[in-house]
């Protein structure tokens, strides 16, 4: 199952503990007022892509540690996220969601394919400052024990990259600002 994404970056170093891929889903159903990622919220698909190929595409940077997914909202689009964790594992990858959903809503086959799942919808009157999340309501959901909660915190940077489209992401928590 192929999914829809705006895009993903390779290498990045400001979404998690580590080097990571990023994924950026396409499409939410949530419409967060001030959310950072508006862009993302339409349904449109803008790059179809198998869940093993992307995973292809970041594994030739082979400082990966894992990778984050984000959007839009991944879990609108379960049934590629699933297949794409499972086979992030394969690679032995680290895997970290973002998700509007609360994690009672998630479904239990993802426990075992994730090991940190942020969930909450972005609160603008609740930015976060410290850790990795976009609103203090947000929650860290640590599913393995392969990171604990000092991992998320800021390291106060942005990344930008030119797409081959021309067209620019920016990407990152900058310490003491809002995402």
């Amino acid at each position: 199952m192929k999914l829809s994404i705006a895009g993903f970056i390779r290498s990045c170093t400001t979404n998690g503990p580590g080097n990571r891929g990023v994924i950026f889903f396409q499409g939410c159903p949530f419409r967060c007022p001030g959310c950072f990622n508006e862009h993302l919220q339409p349904f449109e698909e803008k790059q179809l892509i198998l869940p093993e190929d992307l995973l292809h595409e970041i594994s030739k940077d082979n400082s990966i540690e894992g990778i984050t997914v984000s959007g839009g909202e991944p879990f609108s689009q379960k049934h590629g996220l699933s297949e794409l964790l499972r086979t992030a594992k394969e690679y032995a990858y680290s895997t970290i969601v973002y998700t509007g959903y609360s994690f009672k809503d998630i479904d239990r086959q993802f426990h075992y394919c994730t090991d940190v799942l942020i969930d909450g919808k972005f609160e603008k009157n609740l930015i976060e400052y410290r850790l990795i999340r976009g609103s203090e309501n947000q929650q860290f959901i640590f599913l393995s024990d392969r990171y604990s909660i000092e991992d998320m915190e800021r390291k106060g940077n942005m990344e930008i990259f030119l797409q081959s489209d021309g067209t620019m992401l920016i990407t990152g928590f900058p310490k003491g600002a809002a995402p």
